[in-house]
């Protein structure tokens, strides 16, 4: 496994639209999700760094 400071995010999406990344730590019924990070794509996908993860588990979603 990948060390957490190697850890990154591969998103793929629509070149030149804006998405919003959001962040979790559970996938549990009432699941909060909070605000990590937002991007224009510069091409049809993009890696996204997850420099210092927060929690031994985290889960993602972009939304455009």
């Amino acid at each position: 496994l990948p060390s957490p400071t190697n850890a990154a995010l591969l998103l793929y999406g629509q070149h030149g639209t804006n998405y919003v990344v959001e962040s979790a730590t559970n996938l549990g019924w009432g699941t909060t999700w909070f605000p990590w990070t937002n991007l224009v794509l510069s091409n049809s996908f993009q890696f996204i760094p997850v420099n210092h993860p927060t929690n031994p588990a985290m889960f993602f979603r972009a939304k455009h």
